[in-house]
């Protein structure tokens, strides 16, 4: 299991129509609620410090984790657990410590089967508490159909949550059941439920999102290519201002319109064809992905898409280009940016 950022970023900005107490309290959420969506991770773990303990609210734990998490999972494990011991009725918080745990999980041969038990516990709590919140049903219902039997994984489970999810929420249980007959070995079925959903949810980011990776996952690129220009194509829904659900609404579908330019171009440099179209795709993405009601945090970094960029201008042999998106990247944002760039580098020099 993976450190499901995205679970962690959702429950955040969740909680933040909730907690707004005192002015003071309210603008520090604000502030920091900026910092991780700019990416500076250390200038928010810095803030969040100067905060006293007894002044937290759920949202400060949940912030402090994330900024915990994306550089030590031991300091994030620590606060995790003292946030749920702070506030055991947060359903949030208990699916957030089940990120932790899975993420220390697929980090450690020795003890990723203890730390398995504490997600799943942790998932089950955050289910009980709120049986009728399709977040905490599906989240559960992934644990069991992404983690081996031994580690307490179970399809027949799965396979129930999934249907709870349906009952809840059918697009969401559409994605549910699409991902249980995968995790069954019924690709076929999953693909043909999903396709069939289509119909019904004309509208929805979320399930052409998933028509498109199931064809990446089979390594199927024209046709994933074909899928994500689908959802580049889509058109945004309508967005009310002072509405939270709206927001909520509009902002996961600019998530998915703007990950599927960047996947397109990714998919392009993967694959070394539709080597222009995928550039017009990055650059697309790096022209966009500033504007309001964008969350930086939750896609791809700048630097990672000035790398791709970098590489398809390669492809495409144009040195110039190629070595400005190079000259662009931050090096020292991500560590798994090194060795790519290196390759990089030595492409570079090869060309004429």
């Amino acid at each position: 299991m993976q450190l499901n950022k995205s679970l962690l970023y959702a429950s955040i900005f969740a909680l933040s129509s909730i907690f707004s107490s005192t002015c003071v309290a309210a603008q520090s959420i604000e502030a920091l609620e900026n910092l991780l969506n700019n990416g500076e991770h250390a200038q928010l773990l810095q803030t969040i410090n100067t905060i006293p303990r007894s002044q937290y609210t759920e949202e400060h734990y949940m912030l402090h984790v994330f900024a915990l998490a994306d550089d030590d999972l031991d300091d994030a494990e620590e606060m995790i657990d003292e946030a749920v011991k702070a506030f055991p009725q947060s359903a949030e918080l208990h699916m957030n410590r089940a990120s932790i745990m899975g993420a220390q999980a697929s980090q450690s041969i020795f003890s990723a089967l203890g730390y398995a038990e504490k997600a799943l516990d942790s998932l089950e709590i955050a289910a009980s508490l709120e049986p009728n919140n399709p977040d905490t049903q599906y989240a559960l219902m992934m644990f069991h159909t992404n983690a081996p039997s031994i580690a307490g994984g179970d399809l027949g489970i799965a396979l129930k949550q999934a249907q709870k999810v349906q009952a809840l929420d059918p697009e969401r249980g559409t994605i549910a059941m699409y991902n249980y007959l995968r995790a069954d070995d019924r690709k076929d079925e999953a693909l043909a439920s999903i396709l069939d959903a289509k119909s019904d949810f004309a509208d929805s980011s979320s399930i052409q999102n998933v028509i498109a990776s199931h064809y990446v996952r089979e390594e199927a690129y024209d046709q994933a290519i074909a899928e994500y220009n689908v959802l580049t194509a889509m058109s945004l829904p309508s967005l009310v201002e002072n509405d939270e659900d709206s927001l909520e609404t509009y902002e996961r579908a600019l998530r998915r319109k703007l990950n599927a330019h960047y996947q397109l171009a990714r998919l392009a440099k993967e694959s070394k064809s539709h080597i222009e179209m995928g550039i017009e795709h990055m650059e697309y993405f790096l022209a966009h992905v500033d504007q309001k009601h964008v969350k930086k945090n939750e896609l791809p970094s700048v630097d990672w898409a000035n790398m791709r960029l970098a590489e398809l201008y390669v492809l495409a042999n144009n040195k110039t280009k190629a070595s400005e998106a190079y000259a662009r990247i931050d090096a020292d944002s991500d560590k798994d940016l090194k060795k790519p760039l290196k390759k990089l580098k030595k492409a570079l020099k090869k060309l004429s």
